[in-house]
């Protein structure tokens, strides 16, 4: 897969086996929907959007400063039931799992691990925005500082 580039609002949602008639139905732990990075660049890259909704996915191989798995700038954003693994902040950035610029993101039962920071935030890199982030498992991730959650002009993080 390509990388992806959000700049309405949407919801993507991952776990369908194809035999599900509502998206109530699917299971994204034994259906696993995988959406890799093919080239520089993150992941998901959320922009100017509000109201997206990212939803059971595995999201992995992404390099970008901020947030090489999912990128969030100006925007607002809810990452929910997903695994966040193995993406890098580009260069001597920031943000190998998650960063959010100036926006709001919630995650929710979501994995992030194995991401590498670089310079601050292994897993969630938050510059002037607001981060919520409940029932989430954060492991494994390195950064120069900050290996689970880097914090700069954060207007609030719960």
């Amino acid at each position: 897969v390509e990388n992806v580039t959000i700049e309405h609002p949407i919801t993507l949602l991952g776990g369908f086996a194809g035999n599900e008639d509502l998206a109530s139905e699917r299971d994204w732990t034994a259906n696993v929907t995988a959406v890799q990075a093919s080239n520089f660049g993150p992941v998901i890259r959320i922009l100017e959007a509000s109201q997206c909704v990212v939803d059971g996915l595995r999201i992995s191989k992404g390099h970008w400063n901020p947030g090489g798995g999912i990128s969030v700038t100006n925007a607002s954003a809810e990452v929910c039931n997903c695994i966040i693994l193995e993406n890098r902040g580009a260069g001597g950035g920031s943000g190998g799992g998650v960063g959010v610029s100036a926006g709001f993101l919630k995650l929710t039962n979501t994995e992030i691990r194995n991401n590498d920071g670089n310079f601050g935030g292994g897993g969630i890199k938050c510059r002037d925005s607001t981060v919520e982030v409940y029932k989430c498992n954060l492991s494994q991730n390195t950064a120069g500082a900050g290996g689970a959650i880097s914090l700069r002009i954060c207007q609030q993080i719960t």
